[in-house]
Parts: C-alpha cells; sequence; structure tokens
C-alpha cells in the first residue's frame, strides 16, 4: 500500500483548520509509540485521543481519531502537523498549508 501525503487525504479546510488547531498548541503529549507510530490528545471541544502510522516521508499509512467527525479530521491533521514539526524541514506555516491543499 502507497503512502498518503497530507492534501490527498484531507480536504483543503481540514488541512487549514488542522493547521490551526497546531498553531494555538492544541496537539498536546505526542509520542512516538513505535517507528513511524505516533499518538497525542488533541484539544477541541472535547480532548480526542489521536494517531497516525507514517512513513519515512511523512506519508500517513494508516491513522485514527476517537473524535465523532469520523474520517480524516482536524485533529488528524494537527498531530501530522506537530510530528512534521519535529522534523528538520522545521515548523510549518499558512503559505505550507495552502501548498498542500492544492498539490
Amino acid at each position: 500500500m502507497s503512502g498518503i501525503y497530507l492534501p490527498r487525504l484531507f480536504p483543503p479546510h481540514i488541512v487549514e483548520r488542522g493547521l490551526l488547531y497546531f498553531q494555538q498548541g492544541k496537539v498536546r503529549d505526542v509520542q512516538k509509540t513505535s517507528a513511524g507510530r505516533y499518538r497525542a490528545e488533541v484539544c477541541g471541544s472535547e480532548n480526542y485521543s489521536v494517531w497516525l502510522k507514517l512513513d519515512s516521508d511523512l506519508y500517513i499509512k494508516d491513522g485514527g481519531c476517537d473524535c465523532p467527525y469520523g474520517g480524516a479530521c482536524k485533529h488528524m491533521a494537527a498531530l501530522w502537523y506537530a510530528v512534521r514539526a519535529q522534523t528538520p524541514d522545521g515548523q510549518p506555516d499558512e503559505t505550507d498549508a495552502m501548498i498542500f491543499a492544492v498539490r
């Protein structure tokens, strides 16, 4: 199975909301639980448990969230941004989100 990069999985408005949640510090307690697997708590209207499995290029292989959205949600996008910010590429910004949304 080939991975999915953020823009192919998330609609543009979800990408933007995920970036905003990340920038507002709503992603807490990011943990790398095994090779390529991350989990965190994302604070929205409630606190949600979120996890992602990424490959070495940050393509999403799998993921989930216990929010009621039911799919690739802003909480998962926010965790992706938090993990990406820990890589040598640095912090994403609004321009980054716009680029991701059109790919």
